[in-house]
């Protein structure tokens, strides 16, 4: 039971207009607008470099084209969120967004490492397509970022970012005006609020927002692993820092051997309370925009790019869950004016490559037939197979209810195959039978044509991916520091 409760912890909405909006839409987005039945959607569509769609008359108002806010909340796994089912109050303001927002019960990223997540993310291709899958490897120059592509189409670009992984070396700060990093969430308040006060207000935004609060801390000696601020470190535990005197945390980080239950809940309840930290601030952010009318004309995208481990498999804390689904399943939202559409829930599993291909859509643009998502504002194929994949590793294929794991390199032969609705922790794979028709040999095959067929149709670059460049002495240090860059 919560110890404390922290100022902010429920967020109450404002400036609401039960569905009608304040301020008039712009043509870009009128087909999103009548897509989801706005009611205050402009009928003289204009581009967001000006251009009119149709001839209109002179003297009327210039549309606003929707912004796009998208938020990646680093380190959050899927069931430790309220709305998806946490006993836990982690996440109060998040599960009273949810229930304004569509919300996506089956969201997977497309590997549980922070680089190759938020490069597909801002590409809407997997790993294996972008390429950026080592950390010495960069974007190709013909593979257009979302920044680049809103920046393009006339939008004011914003991004902040907390990670090493998500720096200029490897292409994240294309197509951005403003591109910077912090350390913490009150640094990153600092860097939005004088960014937005400084933007142009005739163009529409994109803004990006990536926080690293819920992940772990640098795994010094005397750490403790996780590392929320005051009141949250102790809001699920008291002194959690007592139970975990003398622990090692590198080497829990690799394994779990001489681990007490009393020092993994301690550990668990400092993870929970940054993930309670991180909602708090994130709710203090949209309580201030949604009370200067900004959320009247965005459309607000809520994600992570990984869970952790927990040492849910007995093999350490380190990994981010791997592919499994304590690392692969993610929270997903998405929050549109007038809480159109809010309260609606979505089973079907759905990837982080979708997100580009649905802000294209809601704003009308061409598509893009390189791309391998599907816009979230319709039903995507009920048999389309989601690819988690760090391709000198591990990939990972669910078409539901089966997951397919199979390993890189001469390993391929070792497939583990789970039935996720009869085994959600994927604890019991089905037994390999190569003798006749087995349905493990029948469902893998069956599997495996697919991805086969569909790999085979997706869009390649036709240069290799730049190098990255060698990482300054400081970058190798400080992400070693977090458990990265080692043997696993």
């Amino acid at each position: 039971m919560p110890v404390s409760e922290p100022p902010a912890s429920r967020i109450q909405f404002a400036s609401r207009a039960s569905g009608t909006l304040r301020t008039p839409w712009a043509g870009l987005v009128v087909a999103f607008c009548a897509l989801l039945s706005f009611p205050a959607c402009g009928e003289d569509p204009t581009t967001p470099n000006g251009q009119t769609a149709r001839d209109s008359a002179p003297d009327e108002k210039a549309q606003k084209p929707l912004s796009i806010i998208l938020m990646s909340l680093d380190t959050m796994r899927r069931d430790h969120v309220g709305f998806y089912g946490y006993e836990r109050n982690t996440t109060p303001f998040l599960d009273e967004l949810a229930e304004r927002s569509l919300v996506f019960d089956n969201a997977y990223t497309t590997f549980s490492w922070t680089l190759v997540a938020h490069m597909s993310l801002m590409t809407g291709m997997y790993p294996s397509q972008h390429g950026v899958w080592r950390e010495d490897a960069a974007l190709p120059p013909s593979v257009p970022t979302l920044a680049e592509r809103l920046h393009e189409s006339g939008y004011y670009t914003m991004g902040f970012h907390d990670s090493r992984w998500l720096g200029e070396r490897y292409g994240f700060a294309r197509g951005y005006d403003v591109y910077s990093r912090h350390q913490g969430a009150p640094i990153a308040e600092r860097h939005i609020e004088l960014a937005m006060d400084e933007r142009p207000k005739d163009k529409p935004f994109f803004m990006f927002i990536h926080l690293m609060d819920i992940h772990n801390a640098p795994l010094k000696p005397g750490g403790t692993m996780y590392e929320p601020p005051e009141p949250f470190n102790e809001l699920f535990m008291l002194e959690p820092e007592k139970q975990l005197e003398g622990l090692d945390p590198e080497a829990a980080w690799a394994r779990s051997d001489g681990i007490t239950p009393e020092q993994h809940e301690a550990l668990v309840a400092l993870y929970d309370g940054g993930i309670r930290y991180v909602d708090t601030k994130v709710g203090e952010w949209v309580e201030q925009w949604w009370k200067a009318g900004l959320l009247d004309n965005t459309l607000l995208i809520i994600t992570s790019d990984h869970g952790e481990s927990l040492d849910q498999r007995g093999t350490g804390y380190g990994g981010h869950g791997f592919a499994f689904n304590e690392g692969l399943r993610v929270p997903l939202m998405i929050h549109f004016p007038g809480d159109t559409r809010g309260g609606e829930r979505v089973a079907q599993p759905v990837s982080l490559v979708d997100i580009l291909p649905t802000v294209l859509d809601g704003l009308d643009f061409e598509p893009d037939a390189r791309l391998p998502g599907y816009s979230l504002l319709d039903d995507g194929p009920e048999d389309r197979v989601i690819y988690a994949q760090q391709p000198d590793r591990m990939e990972a294929f669910i078409r539901w209810p089966w997951k397919l794991l199979r390993p890189a390199g001469e390993n391929a032969h070792m497939l583990r195959l789970f039935n996720l609705e009869q085994d959600p922790e994927e604890l019991e794979p089905l037994t390999r039978d190569d003798v006749g028709d087995s349905p493990f040999k029948r469902i893998s095959r069956d599997l495996g044509q697919s991805v086969t067929s569909e790999r085979n149709a997706w869009y390649q670059p036709e240069e290799p991916n730049p190098d990255a460049g060698p990482l300054s002495p400081e970058a190798e240090a400080a992400l070693k520091a977090l458990g990265y860059l080692g043997d696993g």
